[in-house]
């Protein structure tokens, strides 16, 4: 495999440019080239960096029978979806918010709007209530 780089030369100096740059290689690299070799999902999580160094937080899941990663926050929610009216299955539906379409992906117990979801847009991860997760749920009729 050859070698990538954020551009054609030497970076001198790690900045947000550089991180952004980094974060969509990174992201394609090991969704494509990293995941179907290993036979897992991989997600790139948030980023911390100095003028020297980047570090990123990469998780690695097994992938579930439905053909999703069994994320931390995916397993929450499994286990914990009865405490906020919701239901295991609901993991992985689809729900419509402001005209964007929107995936369950897991549940963050310490936050007041602790349903994560992705949209299928631009796949950035949202913070969503419970209550309005079940009725955007009910809308679309997904596991219920």
């Amino acid at each position: 495999m050859e070698k990538t780089t954020v551009e054609q030369g030497k970076v001198e100096v790690v900045n947000r440019d550089v991180v952004r740059r980094l974060d969509s290689r990174i992201e394609e690299v090991l969704s494509e080239v990293v995941a179907p070799e290993v036979g897992m999902s991989v997600e790139l999580g948030n980023a911390s960096f100095t003028a020297e160094f980047v570090t990123y937080k990469v998780t690695f899941s097994v992938i579930d029978p439905s053909g999703n990663g069994m994320t931390p926050a995916a397993r929450e929610f499994k286990q914990s979806a009865r405490f906020y009216d919701l239901r295991p299955t609901d993991l992985w539906c689809k729900f419509t918010h402001r005209d964007d379409e929107y995936t369950v992906i897991g549940l963050l117990p310490k936050s007041r709007n602790s349903i994560l979801a992705k949209n299928t847009t631009n796949g950035k991860n949202y913070k969503f209530r419970p209550a309005n997760v079940k009725v955007m749920l009910a809308l679309t009729r997904c596991g219920r």
